[in-house]
């Protein structure tokens, strides 16, 4: 499941450069759609800015963070649990934070 770099190979600008391809996301009507990360390499540019670049895009895609959240399946009632908790301590944290 990780994305495999291959940085013997010879970049030329103007090539994509793509991450794993394997994560689903949901669209605004619910569907899950194919989100691929990629990026181009700039003329003059380093492997390493292209991959932090890159690291950047996926990042803010939120792939990652699907694939933790679907790793294992949480069945509703825990899902609403797990919400009820987060929005207590949240409210507490408000609370604190009005007493200083």
């Amino acid at each position: 499941m990780s994305a495999e770099f291959c940085f013997s190979q010879r970049l030329e600008p103007g090539s994509p450069f793509l991450g794993y391809s394997g994560f689903m996301q949901l669209d605004w009507a619910g569907k899950e759609v194919n989100t691929m990360a990629s990026v181009n390499l700039r003329p003059n540019e380093s492997q390493d800015a292209l991959l932090k670049r890159f690291r950047k895009k996926v990042a803010k895609s939120g792939i990652l963070s699907t694939v933790r959240r679907k790793r294992w399946f949480v069945s509703k009632s825990e899902l609403r649990r797990i919400q009820k908790k987060k929005s207590i301590r949240r409210i507490r944290r408000r609370q604190r934070e009005e007493m200083e």
